[in-house]
């Protein structure tokens, strides 16, 4: 049997790692369980396991969930008329005005600002 250690290190890099980390995190957002739970059975890791690893490339879920979400919120806003209420639930946010204010902190500007401005 494999210990969660053993199944880490077989991965290719740790580049590899978060960006397959990443991958399944938008995946979880699609599916509405973006948690650490989620990611954790994909990398038939426990919670704990891969909260470890996480903290060893010197980042959190917490950040990772919100470089996904910044991604795919510019996205959105620049290449699809998905209206800003769709994109906010989709991206895992119970209120539009948590969305909003999220961004405007990524971004510096409000999402309809940034699909005025055409992504930019």
């Amino acid at each position: 049997m494999h210990t969660a250690e053993d199944r880490l290190a077989a991965l290719p890099n740790r580049l590899a790692f978060a960006e397959a980390l990443r991958r399944t995190i938008a995946d979880g957002l699609v599916r509405g369980t973006a948690t650490l739970g989620f990611a954790a059975a994909r990398f038939a890791l426990t919670p704990r396991a891969l909260q470890r690893q996480i903290r060893a490339e010197g980042t959190s879920l917490r950040a990772l969930l919100d470089e996904v979400r910044l991604e795919r919120a510019r996205h959105l806003l620049r290449e699809t008329a998905t209206p800003v209420t769709t994109i906010a639930f989709r991206l895992g946010y119970s209120e539009v005005s948590a969305f909003s204010h999220a961004f405007e902190r990524w971004t510096g500007m409000a999402p309809g600002r940034y699909r005025r401005r055409g992504g930019t």
